[in-house]
């Protein structure tokens, strides 16, 4: 029995983004969307909520650099805190 193997694809550039909402708008059809910037329907639903609530510039940034939280306080003290 062999199993398929799973793709990876690479992930959204800024430019693709933008076309990708900016055709939506135009076509009002965001299938036809996805399949002119080239990413799945399952990308275009995901980057979908956050272009109706931040428009073009929250498609500057991917999801992964997006709200990441700075170390806990105690980092500032240097490793002498804890010997």
């Amino acid at each position: 029995m062999t199993t398929a193997k799973q793709v990876d694809y690479r992930p959204t550039t800024r430019s693709q983004r933008k076309l990708l909402f900016a055709t939506w708008q135009e076509t009002g059809d965001i299938d036809t969307a996805g399949q002119v910037a080239r990413v799945s329907r399952k990308t275009c639903y995901d980057w979908k909520p956050r272009f109706q609530q931040e428009g073009f510039a929250g498609l500057e940034t991917t999801s992964s650099t997006r709200g990441r939280k700075s170390l806990p306080p105690y980092f500032d003290y240097g490793y002498e805190f804890f010997t």
